[in-house]
């Protein structure tokens, strides 16, 4: 690696440093231009006089300025340091003027949308609000840049409501959504974007394919196959069927990213080739297939991976044209910098935008000594080892990150690329011709159907691979922690190949054995601990307690729990989870529990409770129980009317007994320093 592109790296690295920094620290906008003016400064300087400074000081000067000028990029996206955000505003219904940007995937009920914030109340007012639109309203209609006028109340995410649970409100700050808002009959109204303008182009373009798609006449499965390889929608795909790429270890395949941007370009390139012949051919030809690639990644809905493809291919093709193609590193570097740097920081933080650049800095890193250790070189062994080296690559790359979010390993993942990825270039050429053909009205059904069958295979190999419970590792605890260590083994074992230095190895073996003794100190430290919990969960009552390594649930209901007891027991690192049956009382800890549920029954022998459970909406007097059994504190589990908890909530105001409602306040968690014991 040359001096320029380690130095890319390094400013790469201090900008994402500095966009974290502010992401997480939440600092104001003066502190960070207050930080980043000084820098610029001393760098400045630093430049002017460079014979009497000490080696390294532009390189620290350098990435402070880049750290700095991160913490500003990403301070002056925060809702803090925007007067005019909606997240300012009093609480209550208002008039909002909304601009819709991307549909999401629709859920059960009702269809997502993301929107910027234009007005309020007539004012000027920014922000992005996720709009819940239910089915029996949903418009088809709508494009990205409509408009929706509406009078409604912006409701703040609401964080993971259990212990381990998907924080999805934390998933919508890393969109930069800070507030949700579900439209209600006759209370918005919809205008359409003005039909001039690219955007709208591109929305009715993008719509009327996905329709030819639709009108194709495969079944449901080929259908959202063919609408997710093309045109990056998975909305069409069941959720079984997108279940089933990710256990295969292919959900990558699913995603316009950097192999689908390969090969549309490879294909355009094919196309143009006869243009290299002319004078001054070359630049034309690779102007027309960037121009071709930045229309289908704005056709593909330009989502994080297509556009980080297609900033890094149109610098290599730059590379290429300029003499440089050897330096792919520094142009990923240069990638890293304009995209978070001047497009959209918060891309940093979202789990697609982190694999696709893991995966391309893996494959860039790793695949040529991977590739040199294979011993056959010619004919379809080389073949064969340059998709093995490569998978390798790549899932080495974003193994720490696939733990970290998924919790699960599939082993066989060399078997799904050696399998899936030499499909895919047929897969893709031959889609881009039925969906031309179709859209043209003219589209043969002996062209159709042999490629409706390729696909209904390349689903069933999916299904097949997902079903080899065997290969696949679920349940996997890794947090902040191991993610950090097992990053660190990789860069230092990446430096060790670059530098050729054992202390870059002894560093790798470092990172490796501090990984497996924090995992042996979790272990430890766990293994004594008493938790007793309350989760919440609609329509699913009861309670946890956790008992060293063995999670035991107590719930009329223990199927509402499955999901949950899983995150928890992969959380905390648990070997078993029992299910039980639930009774009316119980010792925990020396405390005593009464559980009320649907029954009404809390004249229980044993002595006063400590804690009072309320379940199932029991049609009781709390303040009778109150003045009987003088608990110290009463819990309201999911599983309860809206209606009895408001009411429970101002009874024991009314007697100064302490009250939580899972609904609103969470899971209840409370430690003892004893087993709990059923009576």
């Amino acid at each position: 690696m040359g001096s320029g592109q380690a130095l890319a790296s390094w400013l790469a690295g201090g900008l994402t440093l500095g966009i974290w920094a502010a992401y997480t620290l939440r600092p104001s906008l003066f502190a960070a231009l207050a930080l980043l003016l000084p820098a610029m400064l001393l760098l400045l300087v630093a430049l002017r006089s460079s014979r009497s400074c000490p080696p390294h000081t532009y390189l620290v000067l350098a990435c402070a300025v880049f750290f700095a000028f991160g913490l500003f990029r990403m301070a002056g996206d925060l809702p803090e340091n925007q007067p005019n955000h909606f997240a300012h505003a009093a609480s209550g219904r208002h008039t909002y003027q909304i601009q819709l940007s991307a549909g999401l995937r629709p859920t059960a009920y009702s269809r997502r949308w993301l929107g910027n914030v234009l007005a309020r109340n007539g004012e000027r007012a920014r922000g992005r609000v996720l709009l819940s639109l239910p089915d029996s309203l949903a418009n088809p209609g709508w494009r990205p840049g409509d408009q929706v006028l509406l009078v409604g109340e912006i409701r703040k995410n609401n964080g993971a409501a259990n212990p381990h649970q998907f924080d999805y409100g934390a998933y919508l700050k890393s969109l930069g959504v800070y507030g949700s808002l579900r439209l209600e009959p006759g209370c918005f109204r919809h205008r359409p974007m003005p039909s001039a303008g690219w955007q709208n182009a591109i929305a009715r373009l993008r719509q009327r394919l996905q329709q030819v798609v639709n009108k194709v006449g495969y079944a449901r499965g080929e259908t959202g196959l063919l609408q997710a390889l093309l045109l990056g929608s998975r909305d069409a795909m069941a959720p079984d069927q997108l279940a089933s790429y990710q256990r295969a270890g292919a959900a990558h395949l699913l995603a316009v990213s950097g192999l689908h941007v390969g090969i549309f370009s490879g294909l355009v390139s094919w196309l143009l080739w006869p243009l290299r012949r002319l004078r001054r051919g070359k630049p034309v030809q690779a102007a027309l297939v960037l121009l071709a690639l930045w229309s289908y990644v704005l056709l593909a809905g330009a989502g994080p991976s297509a556009v980080r493809a297609a900033v890094l291919f149109s610098l290599l093709t730059y590379a290429t044209l300029s003499g440089r193609p050897g330096q792919s590193l520094h142009f990923w570097a240069l990638a890293l910098l304009f995209l978070l740097g001047v497009l959209e920081p918060l891309w940093l933080f979202q789990a697609g935008f982190q694999l696709s650049f893991a995966a391309v800095w893996a494959i860039l890193v790793f695949y040529p000594p991977l590739y040199r250790l294979w011993p056959l070189k010619k004919g379809f062994p080389a073949y064969v080892g340059q998709l093995c080296c490569l998978g390798t690559a790549a899932q080495l790359g974003v193994l720490p990150l696939s733990l970290f979010y998924f919790h699960q390993l599939p082993l066989h993942f060399l078997l799904a690329n050696l399998l899936l990825l030499p499909l895919l270039g047929l897969v893709l050429c031959w889609g881009f011709g039925v969906l031309l053909a179709a859209a043209a009205g003219n589209l043969p059904a002996w062209f159709a159907a042999p490629y409706g069958l390729i696909l209904e295979n390349m689903n069933a190999l999916a299904g097949w691979l997902s079903r080899q419970e065997a290969f696949v590792l679920t349940g996997i605890p890794w947090g902040p922690a191991e993610l950090c260590l097992a990053s660190g083994a990789l860069l230092a074992l990446a430096g060790s190949l670059q530098y050729r230095s054992n202390a870059w190895l002894k560093g790798a073996l470092a990172c490796v054995l501090a990984l497996q003794g924090f995992t042996i100190w979790q272990a430890r430290s766990h293994a004594g601990q008493v938790e007793w919990i309350v989760p919440q969960r609609v329509a699913g009552g009861g309670f946890w307690l956790r008992e060293g390594p063995v999670l035991r649930v107590f719930s009329s209901k223990p199927g509402a729990f499955t999901s949950l007891a899983q995150a928890y027991q992969t959380g905390e690192r648990i070997g078993e989870v029992r299910y039980d049956s639930l009774h009316n009382s119980y010792t925990l800890g020396g405390k005593r529990l009464l559980v009320v549920d649907a029954a009404g029954v809390y004249d229980i022998p044993g002595g006063p409770p400590d804690l009072v459970l309320l379940t199932g909406s029991p049609r009781i007097h709390l303040g009778r129980l109150i003045e009987r059994h003088n608990p110290k504190q009463i819990i309201a589990d999911g599983n309860n009317y809206t209606s009895f908890v408001r009411r429970w909530e101002q009874t024991c105001l009314a007697y100064g007994v302490p009250f939580h409602t899972t609904a609103q306040s969470g899971a209840l968690q409370m430690e003892f320093p004893t087993s709990g014991k059923r009576p």
